[in-house]
């Protein structure tokens, strides 16, 4: 599944017509202000006392407004530039493992709500219908991923057993995600290795380390890199 979408950028959308006309107009204004004032005072042999007195006050702002005008009037266009999605991958709640379920879902209408899972925490021990009650929480439910998480493949990723343990699982989840997608794309992963490639990440606050913590003997090795929020091992591993 490879859906593609057009897109445009606006390229700085009034600024450069702008810029210009403000320029060109006050300069060509000033310019011939300035030389049709000398002119004509020449030309009536009275000096500089002989011209119009608000010919360069007029010609600086008569240049200045007209340029903004024009400015505006023929600014650049924003430009059109084709975006294509080569590649897709995804882990969504209501069982979506890929792009195709991810259609399914949203085809039928359904949706990724669900009770909250036994395996998170005993939520009953918390929940309490009263939203203003401290200490609990009035909700039932959410929309939660139900990959079992002990599947990552860590020697696919060069990755031991010890630092798969101590990396966060939404970081397993991306290494996975990136190499399905360049996998989908038809790309290679050894042909972008070494180049300059994107990658926008946006991550959630983790429970995963809150629960690595509750036993300060017991901290994987590789905790510190492993749950830092910049990615440390994705940005390594990509």
């Amino acid at each position: 599944m490879a859906p593609s979408a057009t897109s445009w950028t606006a390229a700085d959308e009034g600024t450069n017509g702008t810029v210009a006309g403000a320029t060109n107009g006050t300069t060509n204004g000033y310019a011939a202000a300035r030389t049709n004032g000398h002119l004509n005072n020449l030309a009536n042999g009275t000096g500089h006392m002989g011209g119009d007195p608000n010919l360069y006050t007029t010609g600086y702002t008569h240049g200045f407004t007209n340029g903004y005008i024009t400015g505006y009037a023929s600014s650049e266009m924003p430009k059109q530039m084709p975006i294509a999605i080569v590649g897709m991958s995804c882990r969504l709640p209501g069982n979506v493992a890929t792009p195709d379920e991810f259609w399914e879902l949203c085809s039928r209408a359904r949706n990724g709500w669900s009770e909250i899972p036994k395996e998170r925490f005993e939520n009953a021990s918390f929940h309490h219908p009263n939203p203003g009650k401290s200490g609990c929480f009035n909700a039932v439910g959410g929309n939660f991923l139900k990959e079992d998480l002990g599947l990552f493949d860590a020697p696919f990723f060069s990755l031991t057993a010890q630092e798969a343990t101590s990396m966060d699982p939404q970081q397993r989840l991306l290494l996975e995600c990136t190499f399905e997608a360049l996998d989908s794309a038809g790309i290679p992963k050894h042909e972008i290795v070494g180049k300059e490639v994107g990658v926008f990440i946006g991550g959630s606050f983790s429970e995963y380390e809150s629960q690595l913590f509750q036993d300060t003997e017991t901290i994987p090795m590789y905790q510190a890199t492993g749950r830092s929020c910049k990615l440390q091992w994705c940005d390594a591993q990509i």
